[in-house]
């Protein structure tokens, strides 16, 4: 909508729309309902202020938009420069309380994140051509508390007390490109691990492909089969919360590769696993029916292929068939 608001603006005088005639074009408090009859959901902002100023290189314009769904209101500050040299559209914005579970709702693109309900705030900066194409995007928000869960990777909601994301978005490669992001997970009360994530996405045959670096720290092992993905080496979680049965993992490691279909239901693809861990004061039965070793501290490596166990004991080689 923006996008065609800007291509009439600075068309020359004289062209189909009236829009062309105009120097400047302002609208203070206005309101604006969206009917999108195809999902049927509708867009509801209770406050619009917009102001656009052409000039002999393009178009400037600053507005703010306040919008009300579910039980939250959402306000988003935009400023705007679009270039005639470039034919670029440029969009910084800065937004507060956007929660992507209610975004989802209304924009099916955004159904990869309708788990997180999560209020955040931070800046977005987007380039985009004459016809509102997306060439770039880049984001940096911040949030919590909230609950976070993905239908593929992480089915059961998780309690969240902070949020943090950077990176950017190629439109021309539909690659996303994640910098640096972090889950604080549990509350501020009874705080939980805490999960670091960097790396790609990409949308190639129907299919996303994930190549990610992922730290946890902090994790009980009481606690690993809520945070284990879904689909992802089931042997090796069947093995690992049977037989890991106390401690905890002060820091694991781990290369992935993941592919994700587009599907209703999607379900995850491990593709490729690598890490290292530490633990300590770990619960092992790792020689059933023998009495389990306690106390055990050390560090460990796994892939598709096992788990190797280091400890003061003898060395534990833990292997389970490589899943396809």
């Amino acid at each position: 909508m923006i996008a065609d608001l800007v291509q009439n603006l600075v068309a020359e005088p004289g062209a189909v729309s009236p829009l062309a005639t105009l120097q400047e074009l302002r609208v203070a408090r206005g309101t604006l309902v969206v009917q999108d009859k195809r999902l049927g959901v509708a867009w509801h902002v209770i406050q619009f202020d917009l102001t656009l100023r052409r000039h002999q290189h393009g178009l400037t314009g600053a507005g703010h938009i306040t919008l009300a769904w579910q039980d939250a209101l959402t306000n988003v500050d935009i400023m705007l420069v679009y270039e005639h040299a470039t034919e670029k559209l440029t969009l910084d914005s800065t937004f507060t309380d956007l929660r992507p579970s209610a975004l989802a709702t209304v924009v099916p693109a955004w159904q990869a994140v309708a788990g997180a309900d999560v209020p955040l705030s931070g800046k977005l900066a987007a380039a985009l051509d004459t016809h509102g194409q997306l060439r770039d995007l880049q984001f940096k928000l911040s949030g919590g508390p909230g609950r976070v869960s993905h239908v593929a990777v992480l089915p059961q909601a998780l309690p969240s007390s902070t949020i943090t994301a950077q990176g950017h978005l190629d439109g021309t490669q539909a690659m996303l490109h994640l910098d640096a992001a972090t889950i604080a997970f549990g509350t501020a009360r009874a705080a939980g691990p805490r999960l670091s994530i960097s790396g790609t996405a990409q949308e190639l045959k129907n299919a996303v492909t994930i190549n990610g670096q992922v730290t946890l720290t902090g994790l009980r092992m009481a606690e690993l089969q809520d945070y284990w993905p879904a689909g992802v080496s089931a042997d090796a979680r069947a093995w690992l919360t049977g037989n890991l049965v106390a401690g905890t993992v002060e820091e694991a490691k781990a290369q992935v590769i993941v592919t994700l279909p587009n599907t209703t239901i999607p379900m995850a693809k491990l593709e490729r696993l690598r890490g290292t861990l530490r633990y300590q004061d770990l619960e092992v039965h790792y020689l059933q029916p023998l009495p389990p070793a306690t106390g055990v501290s050390g560090s460990a490596s796994f892939d598709q292929q096992g788990f190797r166990i280091q400890t003061s004991l003898p060395p534990t080689i833990v292997a389970y068939p490589a899943e396809h």
